[in-house]
């Protein structure tokens, strides 16, 4: 069975004893409150019955990777709904959560709130939605992506790379987790950007030589 991200309920890449202690604790019904209590509605149905424990179960053991950190609510996406719970969380209207103790102080604070905040409004470039290894995420990679759901683009490597969250399709979701990395870019290496400085810098003594 393939890794599905969703079933990775502490988000660290690997389906397996902790998550099903997550998803033990919170079987049978679902705290509306509590984002991972209605994540372990796998199906949707509106209960944490046995058919969840059957999907769990099917994935337990495999490995991938998973959603980011910041997605509270484990839906594939890092939007306003993350930002609402980790912001009722450091009021105290929810119970606070691991995951959301972003900088691992022991407590939901306003710094939490703040970093979640800054990935929304600033994504970081992430290289698995550069789909043509360009070093930009853009319209191009937007374009690959819609012609995959559209089905124009059948490759299988290429399909398998734009299936963002792992659930073994490509589908209008990642359409928008790719909207929200646009125009972000690769970082520079530090060695690049050091040989850059250098030839900057003897191209800048030549020009000085050429003038004496």
């Amino acid at each position: 069975m393939k890794y599905e991200a969703k079933y990775d309920l502490n988000n660290d890449g690997v389906i397996d004893e902790t998550d099903y202690s997550i998803f033990v604790n919170h079987y049978g019904f679902i705290d509306p409150d509590n984002p991972i209590s209605v994540r372990c509605d796998f199906n949707k149905d509106g209960k944490i019955d046995a058919f969840d424990v059957s999907a769990f179960s099917a994935h337990f053991g495999t490995s991938g990777t998973p959603f980011s950190k910041f997605d509270l609510n484990g839906d594939g996406t890092v939007d306003q709904k993350d930002l609402d719970i980790i912001t009722q969380m450091w009021k105290g209207e929810i119970p606070s959560t691991a995951q959301a103790d972003f900088n691992n102080d022991g407590e939901v604070t306003v710094s939490d709130v703040a970093s979640l905040s800054n990935y929304i409004h600033y994504p970081p470039y992430e290289a698995k939605y550069d789909l043509n290894n360009d070093g930009v995420i853009d319209q191009s990679d937007l374009d690959i992506v819609a012609q995959i759901v559209s089905g124009l683009i059948t490759d299988p490597a290429l399909v398998a790379q734009a299936d963002f969250n792992g659930d073994g399709k490509v589908t209008s979701l990642e359409i928008t987790m790719i909207s929200q990395r646009m125009g972000t870019t690769r970082p520079v290496s530090n060695t690049f950007r050091n040989a850059a400085i250098i030839g900057i810098a003897i191209f800048g003594i030549i020009l000085i030589g050429k003038k004496k």
